[in-house]
């Protein structure tokens, strides 16, 4: 459990659009399935229910998917034949421990069945190759997709140390649909997209001024915490530089060892300063030991604020998480019996490779499909690099149908919108907004500090 708390924290500290768990059960999976139907939930506001919960009617959610029969024909790039087009995903696998990007590939693997299942893209099939970065091989991994004659692009990517390969990605002129990015260098990537961007030279105060109005008191007696790596601490400054626009000021910031047991000192710390709003950006494991040494020194700030990656039943069972915020920017998978975009999702990857825990990187991955089959469907028999990234350029609104947040990936805008969670008698429940997501433009507020954005990938 250390070595896997260890991984997540790697794979997770800086990445706001990830999450460490997510996930639900096959018997929830089967529950949604008998109970399609219903409004709201997610994506940008409410999505009426398609079909019986497969996409077979083409509709995932409110999207018409970009999936279909067609006449498209020849070899017009790299990885491009008359039948098929082939595409390449890269991920955490492998490792003495289970990762938490496990799942993406699955995701995408579960987008590809679903795709075929509608005639491929303009009646091309899809071929996919999956590509392990085992955490330290991002570099390596996308070399070997650079070298691959039969992968026209990559989707539904995702990995730790992705700013390893994010130069050699643009070199050998690959398009990347990315299901999350970790690094600034991968966020600010050319010849990238993602459903949900994070660049890392902005920061999105929405949340923050959320938390400022409800708690005006708890924000200016507020205290981060951060695994003392890179990633964790630029995610922790970030955090810091942009909530302080929005009216916070941070009392206390401590950077902690990687898998950090020992929190007295740091609770009696925060009690002396008069703490009464926490946030950290760690892991699971060092979360749940925070947790016991707060109880165990009577110590309650009036707001626990945790970011995506603690979206995961295991803080359901945690000492001292009742009441916890939590943050989230696909669909709760509470709602999926109202979302009939993730029932697709659900459906889809239970109907591929069963037994695999959905997780809202999954949901990402899936979305990225979309994202791509969306772009590519425009292109028609001309399917080249270039012009797929003309065409994804031009995607400025992007929710996958329903399945998270508004976006625009083809700006590469920083997300707008938030979605709370807190934990109730032992369960997540929505708090705000009642339906949908919190989105407004004008919360997106540039960073001065260097966080790792000067080594822009192509740039």
């Amino acid at each position: 459990m250390r070595i896997r708390a260890l991984t997540c924290v790697l794979a997770l500290a800086l990445v706001s659009t990830a999450a460490c768990g997510s996930r639900v059960s096959r018997d929830e999976i089967a529950a949604v399935e008998q109970q399609q139907g219903g409004n709201g939930g997610g994506g940008g506001g409410a999505t009426a229910p398609t079909g019986d919960g497969t996409g077979a009617d083409g509709k995932v959610g409110t999207l018409e998917v970009g999936c279909g029969e067609g006449d498209a024909s020849g070899a017009t790039d790299t990885g491009v034949a008359d039948d098929k087009i082939g595409i390449g995903t890269i991920s955490d696998k492998a490792g003495v421990v289970q990762v938490p990007t496990v799942g993406i590939e699955e995701s995408v693997k579960a987008f590809v069945a679903y795709c075929n299942s509608l005639g491929g893209i303009n009646g091309r099939e899809l071929e996919l190759t999956a590509y392990d970065s085992k955490i330290g091989a991002h570099a390596e991994a996308t070399q070997q997709a650079c070298d691959n004659d039969d992968i026209f692009a990559l989707v539904g990517t995702g990995s730790v140390l992705d700013d390893q390969g994010a130069q050699l990605m643009v070199d050998c002129g690959l398009v990347e649909v990315a299901a999350y990015t970790a690094s600034a260098k991968k966020g600010l990537s050319e010849r990238l997209f993602a459903p949900i961007p994070n660049p890392a030279d902005e920061f999105g105060t929405g949340a923050c001024k959320y938390m400022a109005e409800q708690f005006p008191d708890a924000v200016v007696k507020a205290a981060v915490i951060y695994s003392d790596i890179a990633a964790a601490k630029n995610r922790g400054k970030t955090l810091v530089e942009g909530c302080e626009q929005a009216g916070f000021e941070f009392v206390y910031e401590k950077g902690t060892a990687i898998g950090e047991q020992s929190w007295g000192s740091i609770v009696s710390e925060m009690k002396s300063e008069g703490i009464e709003y926490l946030t950290i950006v760690s892991a699971m494991a060092e979360l749940q030991n925070l947790l016991v040494a707060m109880q165990d020194q009577g110590f309650e700030p009036q707001v626990l604020d945790l970011g995506q990656q603690f979206y995961d039943p295991a803080l359901l069972d945690s000492p001292g998480a009742e009441g916890a915020w939590v943050l989230t920017n696909t669909v709760p998978f509470e709602e999926a019996d109202q979302s009939p975009a993730l029932q697709v999702y659900l459906h889809w990857l239970e109907e591929t490779v069963p037994g695999t825990a959905p997780t809202t990187l999954g949901v990402q991955a899936f979305s990225a499909g979309l994202l791509f089959a969306q772009a590519m469907k425009t292109l028609g028999s001309d399917v080249t690099r270039e012009n797929l990234l003309e065409a994804l350029s031009a995607v400025n609104e992007w929710d996958g149908g329903g399945l998270h947040m508004l976006t625009n990936p083809g700006a590469n805008e920083t997300n707008p919108c938030f979605l709370y969670l807190q934990v109730k008698d032992g369960a997540f429940e929505r708090v705000h907004p009642e339906e949908g997501s919190d989105c407004d433009k004008s919360t997106v507020v540039g960073l001065e500090g260097d966080y790792g954005t000067g080594a822009r990938a192509g740039g």
